[in-house]
């Protein structure tokens, strides 16, 4: 192992996948996060799922039975909100489902279709044709692009996964021959800037605890911090092996690092 996790101050935890899985918790997620809040560790979750809002995420995992008031969330919907107010970008074409789309016009954006400073994509399970015209359209017209994030698919407990932003990104771009302008979803680093400065902690205090290899394990290999790969979501070990993207340590699932924290 080249890391002792114990002696780490700062866990960074993905959600769908690795604590979770559709509001279900993993065996030992509790016990997990008693165990650290008992030792006075900092514990993330970082989200790149726009579909859904912070305030779910905290409510269905209080109602799994975590206590959830000394776990911060940070999510890919809300990082890249606060680029466009920063920017001054206010008039934003946005593709979002209808709980997603309140949310954000609560945050003081302004819905505009004909002349918008920017496109905002979000994982809009509400995605329709005439939605992917607007954005072909003013894509052609040159307008910024954003997306929250670049994840393909979006694990469930059905058995199979479900196609999220990443699909349609490929789509648009297919159409458009453009990708997003930005993004700031895992594995970009803004999650990370963020809770280093929240928390004034350093990235060698910290781990990264995920499921997929191309958002969570990248954003700990980019940003210079240990990681955790968990094969309880997206990644299976065959997917590993054959992987040029690799973790510090691989685990079963959450259940397992219950067992290295002692």
């Amino acid at each position: 192992m080249s890391f002792i996790i114990s002696k780490k101050k700062l866990f960074i935890f993905d959600i769908d996948g690795t604590i979770s899985l559709d509001n279900r918790l993993f065996r030992r997620t509790k016990d997990v996060f008693n165990y650290l809040h008992s030792k006075g560790k900092h514990t993330f979750l970082v989200t790149n799922n726009s579909s859904k809002l912070p305030s779910h995420y905290i409510g269905n995992l209080t109602r799994a039975g975590l206590e959830t008031d000394k776990i911060n969330l940070i999510s890919s919907l809300d990082l890249a909100l606060e680029h466009l107010q920063k920017s001054g970008m206010k008039h934003i074409y946005w593709a979002a489902n209808e709980t997603v789309s309140k949310y954000i016009e609560g945050k003081g954006l302004l819905f505009n279709e004909d002349k918008p400073s920017a496109i905002l994509l979000t994982y809009d399970t509400e995605i329709n044709y005439n939605k992917l015209l607007k954005i072909t359209e003013l894509l052609h017209k040159r307008t910024p692009y954003f997306a929250t994030h670049t994840d393909l698919v979006c694990p469930t407990d059905l058995g199979y996964y479900v196609p999220d932003i990443g699909s349609f990104i490929a789509l648009i771009e297919k159409a458009t021959g453009r990708r997003p302008d930005k993004t700031f979803g895992k594995p970009e680093l803004y999650s990370i800037d963020k809770i280093l400065s929240v928390t004034g902690l350093t990235k060698e205090d910290a781990v990264i605890i995920g499921d997929r290899l191309y958002t969570d394990i990248e954003l700990a290999n980019r940003a210079g911090i240990a990681s955790v790969l968990v094969l309880s979501g997206e990644t299976t070990i065959e997917i590993y092996n054959s992987s040029s993207i690799k973790a510090d340590i691989v685990m079963h699932s959450i259940d397992e690092l219950y067992e290295y924290l002692y």
